[in-house]
């Protein structure tokens, strides 16, 4: 899966090359390469198509559940999932240890601990958001873990976040894209802002609102 991923991404930034000027010129892009032509790895460890996802808003968001700001984060993402899930909204949150070490727990306690909250929506597995910063599993669930190093586990997919969104640094937990029903990511939020701030904007891109998007704070 690996050798796949990989040549799909250099086809996708490749693909992305032609847009990158726009990308710097404002905040809410029309790309022409999909995210949904990736994979993933849940938090289980299972390969995911991410095509599965393909007609559906979503929203990528990386999770810590020692961060200050968790518990209020998670619950207006599992807020927005609820509502709007049934209308074609997907919440996709991938725990990363790389800010401030505030996700030091292991796949299996995430899941467990996530879904006794109640939270529903999609998990995957403790992911690089940024570029690698070690090389071992230390930390991380080996169980869930998938190629030779876990820091490595879903890079490609922010990798592709980062480039489609050029002047945008994910500097901490809970940095948000919001991705169009046909793939493109459309828009980039920063840590500071909340979830439920974002809502307008994920109900013009389901349909339900014809009011301008909230400009990025990224």
């Amino acid at each position: 899966m690996r050798a796949q991923q990989c040549a799909r991404l250099a086809i996708l930034c490749g693909c992305a090359c032609a847009v990158a000027a726009k990308s710097r010129r404002t905040s809410d892009v029309d790309h022409s390469v999909s995210i949904y032509r990736l994979d993933a790895v849940d938090i289980d460890g299972t390969p995911v198509e991410l095509e599965k996802y393909a007609g559906r808003v979503s929203l990528f968001v990386n999770i810590a559940t020692k961060d200050a700001a968790a518990e209020e984060n998670l619950a207006e993402l599992n807020a927005l999932y609820n509502k709007y899930h049934n209308k074609g909204f997907e919440v996709l949150a991938f725990p990363c240890n790389q800010f401030g070490q505030q996700e030091p727990h292991t796949n299996r306690w995430l899941k467990q601990h996530l879904r006794n909250k109640n939270f529903e929506f999609p998990l995957f597995a403790k992911s690089t958001v940024v570029e690698p910063e070690c090389k071992t599993k230390a930390g991380c669930d080996a169980k869930a873990g998938v190629g030779d190093s876990c820091c490595n586990v879903n890079n490609g997919i922010w990798q592709l976040l980062r480039f489609m969104f050029s002047d945008a640094q994910i500097k901490w937990n809970f940095s948000m894209f919001l991705v169009a029903r046909d793939g493109r990511p459309v828009k980039s939020y920063a840590h500071t802002v909340s979830p439920m701030r974002i809502e307008q904007d994920i109900r013009r891109h389901l349909g339900l609102d014809r009011t301008p998007a909230v400009k990025s704070d990224l």
